[in-house]
């Protein structure tokens, strides 16, 4: 590739990544490399371990979808959403061969920390003043950043995080440096009170500190326990001195209790969620109801006294459980393709001998795929966007020959 076509990938798949904080401009670039991917997996010849795992991982995600067409209760609406994910095979195709140049990655990854770096200033501005450096105010209160009025930003910056963490890492600075870069990025993801984006964070920096220490369980136990220690410490002062996330946490005890009327109202009713999508599992256990299908069936499966049938006269669009989302719309089979895609997302990352630091944005995928995400669709076009783009980076990064950048 010539230094303008590197330049032209590096800006589309930048302008992808910046645009998540829309509802849907994002999409636009996304369709440029869907169109350019198209073109190049005509031309390809070779496909390289890169290509193959993206293709197998897409496959597994995308076969179930069209089976689970054939018994879907809504079968316009799943054919829909399973023709339109079809895009994400030559974006995925478009990012994975321009970023076999080292200058590409070397290019996206700077341009992910500077934008990480803007979020985490632009959000702390928004807590400590009332409103972001676009104007935006605090959404009731929650910290949301650019993303506003979508609270997206914690769960943004927590798959971000190892990636983030790692290339200060990397870059030899001091323990103060880390830590005042560091601290602010943690400071957000807490008072965006997405509770989800807690978890995550957490298993990242696991994930991360296991990564970094193979072998070495003295270090891994250190790192750990540092980092184990900051936390205890930012939530403390937080706990002191933030009303909004004491009550955050005080409204978190009840997934605790045992009791499962507390569990709901803790979770904000999700148990009422799963109830229904476990009632549908048991109904289409096999091949699922289709994509996307929750919504349109939830009345039929739901007992009158749902909370969200009493209260709303509605479901919602999704069961607010990734594991659980899969298995009722892509069944059995959905789900094992899904838990096949986690094991090698997983393996390889942590197996992987290159020393570019884009193995983190592998581990961004895997953090947006946990089955226990309780928060956006699998299926979705917004997350599925979010996940599909870090998986093609993080693919090439760790499995490009010239695998070098950090």
């Amino acid at each position: 590739m010539t230094l303008k076509n590197d330049v032209v990938a590096a800006v589309l798949i930048v302008s992808t990544i910046i645009l998540f904080v829309t509802e849907n401009l994002f999409h636009y670039p996304i369709a440029v490399m869907s169109i350019l991917g198209c073109i190049q997996m005509v031309r390809q010849k070779v496909f390289d371990q890169s290509l193959k795992h993206l293709c197998w991982i897409f496959f597994a995600v995308w076969l179930p979808m069209v089976l689970a067409c054939f018994g879907s209760s809504n079968p316009l609406h799943s054919c829909k959403t399973t023709i339109a994910y079809l895009h994400f095979l030559p974006m995925g195709f478009y990012i994975s061969v321009s970023c076999l140049q080292e200058r590409v990655r070397m290019m996206v990854g700077k341009a992910i920390i500077f934008f990480c770096f803007v979020l985490v200033l632009d959000a702390c501005f928004q807590f400590f003043s009332g409103r972001n450096l676009l104007g935006y105010p605090l959404q009731g209160s929650s910290v949301t950043g650019m993303f506003h009025p979508k609270q997206r930003l914690g769960l943004f910056l927590a798959i971000l995080a190892p990636f983030f963490i790692n290339f200060l890492w990397k870059r030899g600075s001091g323990l103060t440096l880390i830590l005042m870069s560091a601290l602010p990025y943690l400071f957000v993801i807490l008072v965006s009170l997405k509770r989800n984006s807690w978890l995550m964070l957490f298993i990242g920096l696991m994930i991360f500190a296991f990564i970094e220490c193979k072998g070495s369980f003295g270090k891994f136990s250190r790192i750990v326990g540092v980092a184990s220690f900051v936390i205890f410490l930012v939530v403390s002062a937080l706990f002191t001195s933030s009303p909004t996330f004491t009550k955050q946490m005080q409204h978190s005890y009840g997934l605790l209790s045992g009791n499962a009327q507390e569990i709901d109202r803790s979770s904000n009713h999700r148990l009422a969620l799963w109830d229904v999508g476990l009632n549908m599992f048991e109904d289409n256990p096999i091949l699922g109801i289709g994509p996307r299908g929750y919504r349109y069936d939830f009345k039929k499966y739901a007992d009158p006294e749902n909370f969200w049938v009493k209260n709303f006269d509605s479901g919602q669009t999704h069961p607010h459980l990734m594991s659980l989302e899969i298995l009722v719309e892509t069944g059995i089979i959905g789900f094992s393709m899904y838990l096949f895609v986690l094991m090698l997302l997983l393996k390889i990352s942590i197996n992987s001998a290159s020393s570019d630091s884009a193995k983190f944005w592998l581990i961004a995928a895997f953090l947006a795929w946990l089955p226990f995400n309780t928060h956006l669709a699998f299926y979705g076009s917004y997350w599925a966007s979010v996940a599909w783009t870090f998986l093609a980076l993080g693919l090439r990064g760790v499995q490009s020959p010239a695998g070098h950048a950090k």
